[in-house]
């Protein structure tokens, strides 16, 4: 079992005990070691002492070379035990006497040495025998150490049975620390394995203390908060995204790539088929559609896996009851961590609801084509059929007026001029009347249109008389869309502008400005202004705001404006008060679409 595998108590109690164990042993070892070092010291002293007091009383011995006499004197030593051993050695370094008396020569040192040493469990001493400052010989002492191992062997018992009964009492300790140590971590582990195992978010930690651990274990328990409000949370959205996936109203379903058969599907697909929903997975995505879309079904798995997605597929899906629903498919890879195309995502989509629009869209648009014919040929007998009649009363009254000449009262030749006039407005009219109808109908092609220059074209040929101005205050833009729509609006409204103006030195000034996509021009006089309840009224067909005969108006030129404006998507705005002029402004695409008519 390695040191990662054991549990925490146990780590908690053995770090105890290893560091009480490494504690008595350093403290043991360093009292033992001081003790012997001692006691190894206290002999060298005691022998030194003995050694020196024996060789001052040798000198007389060896100065006279008496045997007898040196032999007693070291017979003195063997009240000392642990002495095994002794010698004489004369000025000359050779042996002269021994003890014990019969001991062997070879075990003893040759010649005499000098100073001490410890060897092989004894102590070796020799001490010189100096008499007057004149060295007569030295002393050799031999001691044994057996008592210092002795006594090292009693202290490394006592140790002994001092660390053993530290190490249980360690050992005691560590177990009831480690239950506070220890169990509350222990509690963590077990709180965390619950949860891992059951899934099951609110188990919470037990809280044991406000240490560095209860910190964790309030951190922990808060974590456990967060981690269960986002499970219901995500328990919320799956549940809310699976009901989105069953009930959807399109079908969805997971097809494998390589074999074809149906992983999973959608309950909209069972409703469609008419079947139960466990009876689709592991059936074949061919054998969802009729034989004429089989091969177009096992053609866009081939698509998958070569290019990873299919667009709009028109295929016909088989009911159990034989029945043929036709519908869109849509197909989109999943890819495994290699890049691999496993699984492809299909969408099908019912196709009933759009081909019923399409077929009602393509009745609507007939409808629409008979009524833009009939229009047009009304707008034919308005500008043929209807003015003729026009022409024949206003020659007619001009014949009368030929005819009697002289004698044609005042009265009567202010009737027929006013019958000319009606003729004359009733023209207008119809001409009116035939440009509102084309408006948004007639086609034309698009081109570069410099706005600024064609402003200008229109200036001149109104050629307001003098003093009356008509300015360009900014840079006008070049468009792309068609000429003669955008002509048609500036022309209406500056004309109008002139027409309805009260001074003859009046002024009107044409701008614009961008407006990102579009451009907003604005036509701005000086005039007499319009009211406020007229803003909406000046826009609405046959509506003028002074009597016909007072000015010659159709009341069609700003609806118009109007009609042709708002087909591109832009406005028609106006800015007036009485006395304070009027400001026409109105937004027109920068391109406009090549589907767009004039």
């Amino acid at each position: 079992m390695s040191w990662q595998t054991i549990p925490i108590d146990r780590k908690v109690a053995m770090t105890t005990l290893v560091t009480t164990s490494a504690a008595l042993i350093l403290t043991a070892g360093s009292l033992i070691g001081y003790e012997l070092l001692t006691f190894k010291r206290s002999i060298h002293e005691k022998i030194d002492l003995l050694g020196r007091i024996v060789a001052s009383n040798s000198t007389a011995a060896l100065a006279f070379r008496s045997e007898d006499e040196a032999e007693e004197l070291l017979g003195s030593l063997r009240t000392e035990a642990d002495i095994t051993g002794a010698a004489l050695y004369d000025a000359e370094g050779e042996l002269f006497v021994t003890y014990p008396p019969h001991r062997a020569r070879h075990t003893l040192p040759i010649r005499a040495g000098a100073g001490s040493r410890f060897t092989e469990g004894k102590l070796e001493l020799f001490v010189p025998a100096v008499e007057a400052g004149v060295p007569q010989g030295t002393l050799y002492l031999e001691y044994d150490l057996a008592s210092l191992l002795d006594r090292a062997r009693l202290y490394a018992a006592i140790v002994a049975i001092v660390a053993a009964l530290s190490l249980v009492v360690a050992w005691f300790v560590a177990s009831r620390l480690q239950r506070s140590i220890a169990g509350p971590i222990l509690s963590l582990v077990r709180t965390a394995q619950t949860i891992s195992h059951g899934r099951d978010y609110s188990v919470r930690a037990q809280k044991w203390s406000d240490d560095d651990i209860g910190l964790l274990t309030d951190a922990f328990n808060h974590m456990l908060d967060r981690t269960q409000a986002m499970q219901a949370h995500l328990q919320a959205s799956e549940a809310k995204y699976l009901d989105l996936f069953e009930n959807a109203p399109d079908m969805y379903l997971t097809v494998e790539a390589e074999s074809g058969r149906i992983l999973d599907s959608n309950r909209t697909l069972a409703a469609m088929l008419g079947m139960p929903k466990e009876e689709i997975p592991g059936s074949l995505f061919r054998d969802l559609f009729d034989d004429a879309s089989q091969e177009e079904a096992e053609h866009a798995l081939r698509t998958l896996r070569a290019e990873g997605s299919v667009k709009d597929v028109e295929l016909v899906l088989r009911t159990r009851e034989g029945r043929d629903l036709e519908s869109t498919m849509n197909m989109s890879a999943v890819r495994d961590d290699h890049g691999r195309i496993i699984h492809g995502r299909v969408v099908l989509r019912d196709n009933r609801e759009r081909k019923r629009a399409e077929r009602e869209l393509r009745h609507y648009a007939n409808v629409l084509a008979r009524s833009n014919q009939d229009l047009d040929d009304f707008a034919y007998a308005a500008s043929h059929d209807l003015r003729a009649p026009l022409r024949a009363i206003d020659s007619l009254a001009l014949w009368i007026e030929e005819d009697l000449g002289p004698n044609l009262t005042e009265e009567g030749r202010r009737h027929l001029q006013r019958m000319r006039q009606r003729v004359d407005r009733m023209d207008r009219l119809l001409d009116d009347l035939l440009q509102y109808s084309r408006v948004g109908r007639t086609s034309g092609e698009r081109e570069k249109v410099d706005v600024h220059r064609l402003t200008r074209e229109i200036i001149d040929m109104l050629a307001p008389a003098p003093p009356f101005r008509v300015t360009i205050s900014t840079p006008l833009p070049t468009l792309i869309t068609y000429r003669a729509a955008l002509r048609q609006v500036i022309l209406n409204l500056v004309s109008n502008a002139i027409k309805h103006h009260d001074r003859p030195d009046g002024h009107i000034a044409i701008s614009a400005r961008d407006c990102g996509q579009f451009v907003e021009f604005e036509v701005a006089d000086d005039g007499p202004g319009i009211p406020a309840e007229h803003h909406e009224r000046v826009f609405k067909m046959f509506q003028t705001l002074k009597p016909r005969d007072h000015k010659e108006a159709s009341g069609i030129g700003l609806a118009l404006v109007k009609k042709a404006v708002e087909v591109r998507g832009g406005r028609v705005t106006l800015r007036s008060s009485p006395g304070g002029g009027a400001t026409f402004a109105f937004t027109w695409p920068k391109v406009e679409p090549e589907e767009a008519v004039a």
